[in-house]
């Protein structure tokens, strides 16, 4: 498979990997090698399919898997609307024919029309009626992002303790194993006074896990195309977040750090503590004639390590 082809196809979760998977094949042969995969979703056409945007046309492939092909140089006009009570839609006009661009994703329809509005802009005519054409999708990412991650704000707060306290979060793709697949669940990470808390949704529900700060190690943060990516190590398990657009991402990742540095101090102060108080009782033991010198000398050196 094309490295473009599969970079696209590593960002989809497990379940939207299957409404691409009995079309990727086609899309891999139809593509010229000079041409540039920028796009591929679900949606439908004259059939069921997947849409791609390359740097030089639109692409569509249905159940009979022949390529319907749409050279940007014939493209006469793009429009997305949003009708009353409905979701987003984007038509574009190729030979005098309008094409109605049926994307399953409102995120993928914008990105869809952000691309083809760009590479069109010189010969077609653009027509944006919900939002000005000079706001672009990342600005309806960001409000979608933040709705998503206000709604799982909420529900966390059924989880969390009473006297817990929420210090920051970040929302991204938490990697996980469902039925011994992987999956991308949509959620966020909660840092908060006690621990690190996931929250997120999953097929029937909501998904939720626990980290507390003194069994986490190696915390640590990647930048790449596709976003942010933050890996750490938890009771030995690898736990990973990807495709993180928040741009608090850098003191989210210092606050964690800090206090799982807390909790390895306080956890240090505490074992030297217990080990005093285990060697006075063994004094004590000794003065009363319990212990010889020499057991307890034993005992001492043993508890200190040395």
């Amino acid at each position: 498979m094309r490295s473009d082809i599969l970079t696209i196809y590593n960002q989809y979760g497990f379940l939207a990997k299957g409404s691409l998977d009995g079309f990727i094949p086609t899309l891999d042969n139809c593509v010229a090698n000079d041409e540039k995969v920028m796009f591929i979703a679900p949606g439908k056409h004259t059939s069921r399919g997947i849409w791609s945007i390359t740097d030089k046309r639109i692409i569509f492939i249905g159940t009979n898997h022949m390529p319907a092909s749409f050279p940007f140089s014939q493209i006469q006009k793009v429009e997305r609307k949003k009708p009353f009570l409905s979701n987003f839609k984007l038509f574009f006009w190729f030979q005098n024919t309008e094409i109605d661009m049926k994307i399953d994703d409102n995120k993928n329809l914008m990105a869809a029309f952000d691309i083809v509005s760009e590479k069109c802009e010189n010969q077609a005519e653009i027509i944006n009626m919900h939002k000005p054409s000079s706001e672009k999708y990342e600005d309806y990412i960001q409000e979608q992002e933040q709705k998503t991650k206000n709604d799982l704000l909420s529900f966390s707060k059924d989880y969390l303790g009473i006297n817990e306290k929420e210090i920051m979060s970040i929302k991204g793709y938490y990697e996980t194993k469902f039925s011994g697949f992987d999956s991308a669940l949509d959620g966020i990470l909660i840092a908060t006074d006690q621990r690190l808390f996931f929250c997120g949704y999953k097929t029937t529900g909501i998904h939720t896990e626990s980290f507390s700060y003194k069994n986490i190690s190696s915390f640590e943060m990647g930048e790449g195309l596709t976003g942010y990516t933050i890996t750490f190590y938890a009771m030995e398990n690898k736990i990973s977040m990807k495709y993180i657009q928040d741009k608090k991402i850098k003191e989210f990742v210092q606050e964690v750090r800090q206090r799982i540095e807390n909790s390895s101090v306080t956890a240090f102060s505490t074992t030297n503590i217990d080990v005093a108080d285990q060697i006075k009782k063994f004094a004590e033991l000794r003065d009363a004639g319990i212990l010889t010198d020499e057991e307890f000398q034993a005992k001492k050196k043993q508890l200190l390590g040395i």
